[in-house]
């Protein structure tokens, strides 16, 4: 007579696949790799077509830009400098024909409006190209701008450039340069500002750009569009540069614009 061990010992039973190991899932996998595949190629590509709408957008825009600087520089060039030695060519007509006392205050005039002429040049060269920035670093052409903004367009800003910025490299100084120069002239020329205050620091590998003004502020949803394309610019330099573009902004309470990237030294 068997016992109860030996029955358990002759009884048969099987164990069950798991699911990744049955034919059907094969099968299954099979048929999917393909159409996953596909749909990672699609989405990839997909990807690709919004970088390239992306990169022509902002071409488009910086196109823009240049165009409109380009006529900006035209129109002071005209308005400006080619008036004024105009003047000067009809002031020094009229003193060949005047007797010598006449002939010495015309002289004195055309003089001073010559030192204006040049200044009005410099001001020209120096937004083209600052020569301070190679020269001298980008705090010491920052503190220079502000100054002379401050002469020219009579608001007064106040600038505390951290001396620890000037190895920065020569592409970074250049764009929170201009980065600079945008936002004086937005907060001049739209903000009606009476004080503006420019801060640039240095800590933990990072570089500091804040630019404030008391002016009348805007809502940005609902801006100009040559503030808009200046403001676009600011965050599009930023943007090249690994950075952050931050605006802070609204209807009587001026405006803060807020600029971070990482420290680059100059090579």
């Amino acid at each position: 007579m068997l016992n109860l061990f030996q029955i358990c010992a002759t009884r048969d039973f099987s164990i069950a696949l798991a699911y990744y190991q049955t034919a059907w899932f094969r099968t299954l996998a099979v048929v999917m790799f393909p159409s996953l595949l596909w749909a990672a190629y699609r989405i990839r590509l997909r990807v690709i077509e919004r970088h390239q709408a992306q990169i022509t957008a902002l071409n488009e825009r910086l196109m823009k830009a240049q165009e409109q600087e380009r006529t900006r520089i035209a129109g002071e060039l005209h308005d400006g400098v080619m008036q004024q030695i105009s003047a000067l060519s009809l002031m020094l007509g009229t003193g060949m024909r005047q007797a010598e006392a006449d002939a010495k205050k015309t002289m004195a005039e055309v003089q001073q409006k010559l030192i204006e002429v040049a200044t009005e040049v410099r001001q020209l060269s120096h937004d083209l190209h600052p020569p301070t920035l190679k020269d001298a670093g980008l705090p010491e052409a920052l503190r220079g701008y502000c100054e002379e903004f401050s002469c020219l367009r009579n608001v007064p800003v106040s600038c505390n450039a951290d001396d620890n910025v000037q190895d920065l490299s020569r592409g970074a100084a250049l764009a929170l340069y201009r980065i600079v120069q945008e936002a004086l002239s937005n907060a001049a020329t739209h903000g009606a500002s009476q004080h503006v205050d420019v801060r640039l620091t240095r800590s933990t590998g990072r570089v500091s750009l804040t630019v404030s003004d008391d002016g009348r502020g805007f809502d940005p949803d609902r801006m100009g569009s040559s503030r808009g394309l200046g403001l676009i610019n600011m965050r599009e330099r930023a943007r090249q540069l690994n950075g952050t573009f931050k605006l802070d902004s609204g209807p009587g309470r001026g405006t803060t614009i807020s600029v971070t990237i990482p420290f680059r030294p100059a090579v």
